[in-house]
Formats: structure tokens, sequence, C-alpha cells
């Protein structure tokens, strides 16, 4: 669960700018085809990757020791916070 959260946290911080390239790109396109592109990037890009990105995560962090897990979980959930910081997102 932590690990799908800090992947969740990465979106919300970078989702702006990822939701920014996906409009150049479709921004010709048909009304309907641009609902479609945005519908399923958002609803299920988002979603596939966030859920995937998490269990690769937690794959990694998973082998490691308790004694060592808790300060490495606390280091990405700073890295983020400083990501946050820099993107002024708060």
């Amino acid at each position: 669960m932590i690990c799908t959260a800090l992947v969740a946290t990465v979106f919300i911080i970078y989702g702006s700018s990822l939701n920014r390239m996906v409009r150049k790109l479709v921004r010709r396109w048909h009304f309907v085809v641009r609902l479609l592109a945005v519908v399923v990037i958002c609803a299920f890009g988002y979603g596939f990757l966030t859920v995937f990105l998490g269990a690769i995560l937690a794959r990694g962090v998973g082998g490691l020791s308790d004694g060592v897990l808790f300060p490495t979980v606390l280091v990405f959930f700073l890295v983020v916070g400083v990501l946050a910081e820099q993107k002024r997102v708060m």
C-alpha cells in the first residue's frame, strides 16, 4: 500500500505535465477521439501504471529487513516531498 501511495503521489505531482503532453498530442484530433483518448489515458493508463509500478516498487522494497525498511520508505517520501516543493504543488 505504501508503494502504491508513493507512485500515486508522483502522478499527482507530475500529472499536469503529463496531461499537457497528452493535450498537445491529441489537440488536432476530432472531439470524440480526444475525449476517448483522455479517458483511456487518465482513467485506465494512470490506474494501470499506479498498480503496475506500485507492485514493482513493493517487490524491491519487500526484500528489505525491518530495520532498513522504515528509513528507506521515509527517504522515499522525503524525496517525493522535495519534488512536490520544487513543482510548487503545495
